[in-house]
Order: structure tokens, then sequence, then C-alpha cells
């Protein structure tokens, strides 16, 4: 499964299974409250607040893309805000990602808490020789150097990829929880 941008488009939509979001949640791609780490998020917050959450929720995925793509320029983001419906994921497609974007995308409140998630999305593909050893490719990307496999990560915003193109696999990133601040 390869998520991806392509245009304002995902190149596939399909939520992940049991099986992958496990993987996700073993290579840091994905979060769960689990007493440990809070993954509440006030309403009140800005797009600076939400990358700045993202960041401490996340830290391997977001060090290497900023090490990869650098640091995103002010108002810049290296990820979309994902919605879902029924058993797809899309983009939403707002001017500005706040707290309000958020509380909206995790789900309906006739959900029961445990099962309200955040989903977000990088702007370009990150191969599995990335996610599989985030500290050697955070080095890599560092030092401008690329390994083979590496080199297939282009920015999906401008490509133009057919529907058969092969492209490595690039998770959602996860963050599952209340979705609210505690009063």
């Amino acid at each position: 499964m390869a998520y991806a941008l392509r245009g304002r488009e995902l190149t596939d939509n399909k939520k992940p299974g049991k099986a992958e979001l496990e993987e996700f949640r073993q290579y840091g791609m994905l979060v769960s409250e689990d007493g440990e780490q809070s993954v509440e998020f006030l309403v009140s917050w800005t797009a600076k607040d939400i990358n700045l959450w993202l960041c401490r929720l996340l830290p391997k995925p977001f060090e290497w893309l900023d090490a990869h793509l650098s640091i995103p320029d002010e108002g810049s983001l290296h990820w979309v805000l994902l919605s879902s419906e029924r058993k797809k994921y899309f983009r939403l497609r707002r001017t500005m990602t706040t707290g309000k974007e958020l509380d909206e995308a995790k789900g309906s409140t006739g959900q029961k808490f445990t099962a309200f998630s955040v989903v977000v999305a990088p702007r370009v593909l990150v191969p599995k020789s990335v996610y599989r050893n985030w500290d050697h490719a955070i080095a890599r990307a560092l030092t401008g150097s690329a390994d083979a496999e590496d080199e297939t990560d282009i920015d999906l915003d401008e490509a133009d990829f057919s529907d058969k193109a092969a492209g490595p696999a690039r998770p959602p990133r996860t963050v599952t929880g209340k979705g609210k601040a505690p009063a």
C-alpha cells in the first residue's frame, strides 16, 4: 500500500488492516494512548501547535522529514490531514489545519472515544528502508547521501504517476486517543 499525494489526491485510500497498523506501531509511525503518553489535543490549536505535537508524538518520522526535505518554511507543513469515510481515507482540503480540523477528522461523537484517530500523511513517499531504520536514514539525509532505494523518494505533490506505478510503501501516521484535552 502506498499512501501518497498525486497532485491533490491520494494514490491509495484504503485503510490499513490490523497487521499493517501493528507494523506502523513497531516502526514509530503510529501512537496510541497507553497511560505513558497523552495524545490529547486542543481545538484551539494552530497548525504550528499541531506540527509541534506531531513531532513530539512521532519524533523519528518528523526528524527524517526535516533532514530529507529541510525544515519547512513558515506556514508550510511536511504532512496533510486525512479523514475517513467507511474504509477509505481522503485528504481534508482546508486552507489551514487547526485543532478544529483535527477534531473533525478524528471521527464522530457517536463513536467510542477509544475509536478516535487522527491520521496524517507526509507529502513524500517514505521507503521501507527508511522507516525500518530511522537512525541510519536520518544520518544519511543529514549528510546528503541516499541509498539506491531512497532515491525513489520524490515529492508527490508535483509528480505525475500512472496508476500502475510501483512506489515504496508510505504508511499514514496515525494517532489514536480521546482527542480532547483534560478540563
